[in-house]
């Protein structure tokens, strides 16, 4: 007759286990706070004919396309802060408010009849800052990655 082996007696070998798996899950993690994703710090300030840009959003896309993703942010009262990569970036910036008829095209006005609020978001910040952007930065690993942007209508 073959003897089975006791499980209660290598449950001791089991926690030895348990205990270097979880020693070697912090070391592969690391516990220093270093930050070993690649990305810096990014900030600054956006600026549309001399005063802050309410609201809006910041996008730095890679200039090649290295399959690297785009890093975006919020911009509130001119200012921002996000994480990038390094390297030759395309800024996009956007911001829209809620504009009357009014102020708006007929083409816009016939597509908002249908509209029950009567109003609608338009992005007003012009096309070269954003959709058709010629704005460009190089971010560097070293910092300091400050950039301001003084937009014109």
């Amino acid at each position: 007759m073959t003897k089975l082996p006791n499980p209660k007696s290598n449950t001791s070998g089991m926690k030895v286990c348990i205990f270097l798996y979880g020693v070697l899950v912090v070391l592969c993690t690391g516990c220093s706070g270093d930050n070993n994703s690649g990305l810096v710090a990014v900030s600054g300030t956006v600026t549309i004919d001399g005063s802050p840009l309410p609201q809006g959003k910041i996008v730095l896309e890679p200039s090649t396309d290295a399959g690297e993703r785009p890093f975006a942010g919020s911009i509130n009262d001119g200012k921002f802060q996000i994480e990038a990569s390094p390297g030759n970036k395309t800024v996009r910036i956007t911001a829209t408010r809620v504009e009357s008829p009014a102020k708006i095209s007929r083409k816009m006005q016939r597509v908002m009849e249908s509209d029950v609020a009567g109003s609608m978001p338009v992005q007003y910040i012009p096309t070269h800052y954003n959709r058709d952007s010629d704005l460009t930065v190089e971010i560097t690993a070293e910092g300091p990655n400050d950039l301001n942007w003084e937009l014109k209508k």
